[in-house]
């Protein structure tokens, strides 16, 4: 997968007026701490708009991403 085909808001802080972090990317951090893991963003047809709602939810509602979206091991979309 070449850059530009990553959304700009899962790909790597290149330029130096990037280095606020974004919504998205502070929800990242809340939910990493929260949880000890990553919330596996990517491949994803979800906009940065749509993972920040995600992420809120899973928050406040002290669930991952996993237990929010009922996913289980064996689904085509989980790995």
């Amino acid at each position: 997968m070449t850059e530009d085909q990553i959304p700009k808001f899962l790909r790597r802080i290149t330029n130096e007026k990037e280095r606020e972090p974004s919504r998205f990317v502070k929800l990242i951090h809340t939910y990493e701490s929260r949880f000890n893991d990553f919330p596996g963003t990517e491949p994803s047809s979800w906009s940065e708009d749509e993972w920040c709602e995600i992420l809120e939810e899973c928050i406040q509602a002290g669930k991952t991403v996993d237990e929010l979206l009922g996913a289980e091991e064996g689904d085509d979309w989980y790995d």
